[in-house]
Formats: C-alpha cells, sequence, structure tokens
C-alpha cells in the first residue's frame, strides 16, 4: 500500500471514528439521564409489564408477577448503568484509535504513538470488558431477586431451579491478540529506525 492510500484511509477511518466517539458520548448521556429519572420518577418511568427471557423463549408475567416493585427498579438501574458505563468505555476506546491513526494520517506507520496507543487500548478492552461483565451478572443477580422465580416456575415438571452466572472472557483475547499487534508495531518501530540510521 503506498503512503498517499495509508494516509486517506488513516483520514476517512478517523472521521468515522470521531463519529462514532460522538454518537457513545450521547448514548452515555441518555443512559445517565434516564438513571436519573429513574431514581425521581421510579415506577412512573416504566410501561407495561415485566418480562423474563430466557435465551429464545419470553415470558410475560401476569399480575402481580408482572409488577414493577423495587427490586425490579434496582434490576433496571442496573441495566442503565451498565449502558452508561459500556458506552463511556467504547467512547474512551474509539479516543484511544483515533491517537492511533493521527500519526498514520501524516504516513508515519511505525511511530512510537501507535505501538503505545495499541498496548493503551489493550489494556481498555481488559479492565472495560471486565467491568462490563461483572456489571451483567450483577444485573442478572438482581433480575434473579427482583422476580418470584419459586413462583414463576412452580410445576410439578420442574425440580427444582438452579441460576448459572456465566461471563463471557471474549475480550481476554481481544487484549492478548492487541498487545501482540502492539510488539509488531513496536518491532517495526525498530526496524523502521535502524532503516532510517542506515540511510
Amino acid at each position: 500500500m503506498s503512503n498517499k492510500k495509508m494516509i486517506t484511509t488513516a483520514r476517512n477511518l478517523d472521521t468515522i471514528l470521531k463519529i462514532m466517539e460522538g454518537f457513545m458520548m450521547a448514548f452515555a448521556i441518555v443512559f445517565a439521564v434516564f438513571v436519573v429519572l429513574m431514581k425521581i420518577f421510579k415506577e412512573k418511568m416504566v410501561m407495561g409489564t415485566f418480562s423474563l427471557d430466557l435465551d429464545f423463549v419470553k415470558l410475560h408475567l401476569a399480575g402481580e408477577y408482572g409488577e414493577i416493585t423495587g427490586a425490579v427498579l434496582n434490576h433496571i438501574d442496573m441495566i442503565l448503568i451498565t449502558g452508561c458505563v459500556g458506552c463511556i468505555a467504547i467512547r474512551y476506546a474509539l479516543k484511544v484509535l483515533r491517537s492511533i491513526l493521527a500519526p498514520m494520517k501524516e504516513g508515519r506507520p511505525f511511530d512510537t504513538e501507535v505501538s503505545a496507543g495499541l498496548r493503551k487500548l489493550a489494556w481498555i478492552i481488559l479492565i472495560g470488558g471486565g467491568v462490563i461483565e461483572v456489571l451483567g451478572i450483577v444485573a442478572r443477580v438482581l433480575q434473579t431477586k427482583a422476580l418470584p422465580m419459586d413462583a414463576i416456575f412452580a410445576s410439578p415438571a420442574i425440580e427444582s431451579v438452579e441460576y448459572v452466572y456465566t461471563m463471557d472472557l471474549g475480550f481476554v483475547w481481544m487484549f492478548i491478540v492487541v498487545m501482540l499487534l502492539a510488539r509488531i508495531f513496536e518491532y517495526g518501530q525498530q526496524l523502521q529506525q535502524e532503516s532510517d540510521e542506515t540511510l
């Protein structure tokens, strides 16, 4: 790829990331506003009844089982907080990506800023991914506390109800891949430096 193509691509990507960064900030603000509104207006903010999603099955709860209680509101708050934190983490990651593209827009793909930015991005992925997964588990725990699970699943066909909370560790693999990319760019930077010194 010629330098000109790389510069054009980097500039186009930077524009797209800048727009996405703005959207993430707007979404984070919307989530934060809804958290505040939920604290002020409580159940008035929730329309309809509560439902329970079990992968491909959605249970629409009847009568008193679908009432909006304080525990249900806590669950909704946690979902909104998780969304807000996720948007802030993504926005920060986009900002770091833009800092990685900055030297590339000037035709310097092996600048020290690139490998340093990739390392920073890897840590954002690891920490942000971990926090979001933990918040997701907390939201699921709050959901099990909010709904009368024993009453919902009271059937002679069901012997017992077991809760299994899992974490998607895909963010750990992404951390490893981005760290490897950082090492590759660092090595490319050393080769570039040696080539410049030779010339």
